[in-house]
């Protein structure tokens, strides 16, 4: 799939569950924190074979540019430091090195652009649509959630109601998704 890209967001790989790239993202950085951790074990020289997968998913990552993804993969590094385990301390340190490196390189100029396009005018209001776009969702959720607190709205309920809650300028291809873990189980599963 990396050598199909032709540039902008990876979006559309089609994948059970994760057509899009936000949602890629947030199930890759779940399988590289967890494959990162495997590179503590006592694999022998078997750990060689991890890292080149660990680089495909840290780049797969970086292509799809989810900024809530890219900082939530920077707080679990900076979080992980306070649970080193005492027998694996250096080379914790020596492959957490090595991730800020590879982080760092394969970072590249569109994922920079979209932080930098989030940043706020004169009046304290976020210039991109995108990231104005989240706070537009979380209310029209907050909105779906007072109608049915209890019993909820069922599986991807903010995409089905989004067109009757979400203003057009926001919706994308008619819906939108939902954007915000926990407002989706309020949305979703009720209390």
């Amino acid at each position: 799939a990396i050598t199909q890209h032709s540039g902008g967001r990876f979006e559309g790989v089609g994948g059970p569950s994760f057509g899009d790239a936000n949602t890629l993202s947030q199930h890759l950085a779940v399988v590289l924190v967890f494959s990162a951790y495997l590179l503590l074990a006592k694999l022998g020289k078997k750990f060689w074979l991890i890292i080149p997968f660990i680089l495909v998913i840290l780049e797969t990552i970086m292509l799809a540019g989810s900024r809530g993804v890219l900082v939530a993969l920077v707080l679990t590094g900076v979080v992980a430091i306070w649970f080193i385990p005492r027998q694996a301390r250096g080379k914790f340190l020596f492959f957490g090195a090595l991730g800020a490196i590879a982080f760092a390189v394969l970072i590249g100029p569109q994922v920079l652009e979209r932080f930098q396009a989030m940043q706020k005018n004169e009046y304290g209001e976020i210039r991109d649509k995108s990231a104005r776009s989240r706070f537009v969702i979380i209310d029209a959720q907050f909105e779906m959630f007072k109608d049915k607190p209890i019993i909820g709205n069922g599986h991807k309920g903010t995409e089905i109601l989004s067109p009757f809650y979400i203003p057009k300028a926001y919706l994308s291809g008619g819906r939108r998704a939902s954007h915000n873990f926990y407002m989706s189980l309020l949305v979703d599963h009720g209390v």
